[in-house]
């Protein structure tokens, strides 16, 4: 057993090992199956890479960087990829090489689909206001509009005999989940016609069988966002897994006879098939953490997909169908960074002081001391997201430091249907409370923590959150760390990108109409009630929660000589992608930890690794305010 008290034991990970992981995603296979295709982000920068079949990985893009995993697509001959960059659509030999511009529309240009019988690509067109789904021809020279009006389409696809695209489209004061519908055009002319839709209903992620006489998408019309198959004019609706747990990122295998879709289970997102038109559902992988993006191979004897764990990152694995058997395709980790090293989280449930079932995820040190851990309470963002057990190591770093861990899924988290999710209506900033304050009861009667020694921890609504809890339950909190929060709804709903601009009227009502509760519900306007120190963090491209939300509560902390620090980085949006921001802000957090919380004096105790010196010219800027 450690003799340093828990908080301050040493730790195998280092900031430079936590900023400089790789991460994979979206790997589709090539037509002919002899080869495949990931994203590799590095550095805040995307790439694509062609891992042949016994041969290795080829980076791909060079002279632009890729706009996300999911903007990237195969044509059907397997000799280009279509990938999103810098807001345009671009052209590039599969084997790599100088990239050819594919679109010249004003926008945003995302979701790039080719067709089938490779003359034209689809894609969004996002315009702020304005979000279109719109048709290019390959070589550039035509193009078409597909939609008119005020909802919001995303993730079009083609019909197998390329004349027509299939989306699903929200209304413009919603999210999607909350109601969208499926959505074709023919790409020749004509209206778009709605074929699947209804009010508090959620369509997504439509797809057309190979033969064009079904459509597959997921549906939460009994509750959960499930399999669900119909006819290709939106008739005879069957929910092919009725299921409480809610699946994800289908496809059609190659021959129309099967379905292939993610799973999560409380957060462990598995892979599945089911049969087209009904049948038996299967398991193919059974692993815990996060299967993605699972793509058949041409022949449908395999499965393609990412995974990641909460004791690895994501890497490439392949699952033969028949008979279950796993490979992995690409191994990303770096050097140093040993799986047995970490833990896996507990899937844990509590009941909220109001009798609300709540589901969490706990990390527990190898070794505990009854009743002696310091805890961090992470709060998820959105506040519609969820907490999975995926690679985090910044909370493995601070678990092997001897913190415990937990990650309420309080209401409103996505994953656990309709209902758990609408619980949040017109109870953000009160029921979530009391879900978060549940988990920090919960570790205590386990005999994990010291109850002085509590930090909230959250990104953007979770920053929110954490900022809530230091303001409404100041005396159950010794510190707090908020990743781009939003602390004033009011000013949030005013500046904030079109995606969530509505979206706080959804879950409190519309402003003007509930003023007093958009101000009782506004941690800002309540500094005063703070006792613990907060450490800030922000980077000052985010679109989502401007900097002026944190740089407002600065100046209220200042008012009130709440003990503060701001780290400002420079090039991030919303969530940090640099190396040197995640060096920077993996150290800071630590120390943070370390003398605001735990109040341990540097240099620290014999055997816990020392800190870092900052750099004389970091990527942040820091203010401290007693």
């Amino acid at each position: 057993m450690p003799t340093a008290r828990p908080g301050t034991w040493p730790t195998t990970l280092t900031p430079d090992l936590i900023a400089r992981q790789r991460t994979i995603s979206a790997p589709k296979y090539s037509p002919d199956g002899h080869a495949f295709a990931y994203a590799s982000e590095y550095d805040g920068r995307t790439d694509l890479f062609v891992l042949p079949v016994g041969g290795w990985p080829v980076q791909i893009t060079a002279d632009r960087p890729v706009g996300g995993g999911v903007n990237y697509a195969w044509s059907p001959d397997g000799r280009a990829i279509v990938f999103a960059s810098g807001g345009a659509l671009w052209l590039c030999p599969a084997k790599g090489g100088a990239p050819r511009r594919l679109t010249l529309r004003e926008g945003n240009h995302l979701s790039p689909r080719v067709s089938p019988d490779g003359g034209f690509v689809s894609f969004i067109c996002n315009r702020i206001d304005e979000i279109d789904v719109v048709v290019v021809s390959i070589d550039g020279t035509w193009q078409r509009v597909l939609n008119r009006g005020t909802d919001f389409p995303m993730d079009p696809s083609w019909s197998p005999d390329s004349t027509r695209v299939i989306w699903h489209a929200y209304p413009n004061n919603c999210m999607p989940w909350d109601e969208s519908a499926v959505v074709i055009a023919d790409i020749d002319g004509g209206a778009p016609q709605v074929i699947a839709g209804a009010p508090r209903t959620a369509y997504a992620q439509a797809r057309f069988s190979p033969d064009g006489t079904r459509i597959a998408c997921v549906c939460d019309r009994d509750g959960s966002l499930n399999v669900t198959e119909m006819g290709a004019d939106g008739s005879g609706q069957t929910n092919l897994h009725p299921d409480r747990w809610e699946h994800g990122e289908l496809s059609y295998s190659p021959d129309g006879r099967q379905i292939v879709y993610t799973r999560n289970v409380d957060g462990d997102y598995t892979v599945w098939t089911v049969p087209s038109g009904g049948g038996a559902p299967r398991a193919l992988t059974d692993e815990p953490g996060r299967a993605a993006s699972p793509g058949w191979s041409p022949d449908g004897s395999r499965v393609i997909y990412a995974h990641e764990s909460s004791v690895l990152p994501a890497d490439v694995w392949e699952v033969e169908v028949e008979l279950g058997r796993r490979t992995q395709r690409t191994f990303s980790t770096l050097g140093g960074i040993d799986p047995s090293d970490f833990v896996h989280p507990e899937h844990v449930t509590w009941t909220s002081a109001d009798g609300f079932e709540i589901h969490g995820l706990l990390y527990t040190p190898r070794t505990v001391v009854k009743d002696a851990h310091p805890l961090v309470v992470d709060i998820h963002g959105g506040p519609m997201n969820q907490s999975r057990p995926v690679w985090s190591p910044l909370f493995q770093m601070q678990v092997q430091r001897g913190w415990v861990v937990v990650q309420p899924n309080y209401r409103g988290t996505l994953g656990y249907g309709r209902a758990y999710r609408e619980a949040l209506f017109g109870t953000w900033g009160k029921g979530d409370l009391e879900d978060n304050l549940g988990a920090i009861d919960f570790c205590a009667k386990r005999g994990l923590i010291r109850t002085d020694r509590v930090v909230a921890w959250g990104g953007s609504a979770g920053g929110y959150s954490t900022l809530v809890c230091l303001t409404e339950a100041p005396d159950r909190f010794a510190g707090g760390v908020a990743f781009y929060g939003l602390y004033d709804l009011y000013t949030f709903g005013l500046e904030t990108h079109r995606y969530e601009r509505y979206y706080i009227e959804t879950i409190l009502g519309e402003s003007s109409e509930n003023y007093p509760l958009w101000y009782e519900r506004s941690p800002l306007n309540f500094v005063d009630k703070i006792r613990a120190p907060l450490l800030l963090l922000h980077g000052d491209k985010d679109p989502a929660a401007l900097p002026a939300q944190s740089e407002t509560l600065i100046e209220e902390l200042k008012r009130h000589r709440i003990d503060w620090e701001y780290a400002f980085y420079h090039g991030e949006g919303h969530g940090f992608r640099q190396i040197a921001t995640n060096v920077d802000v993996a150290a800071r957090i630590d120390r943070f930890l370390r003398q605001k919380v735990l109040r341990v004096a540097e240099p620290g105790p014999s055997g816990v690794l020392p800190y870092p010196p900052m750099p004389l010219h970091a990527p942040a800027q820091a203010s401290r305010q007693p």
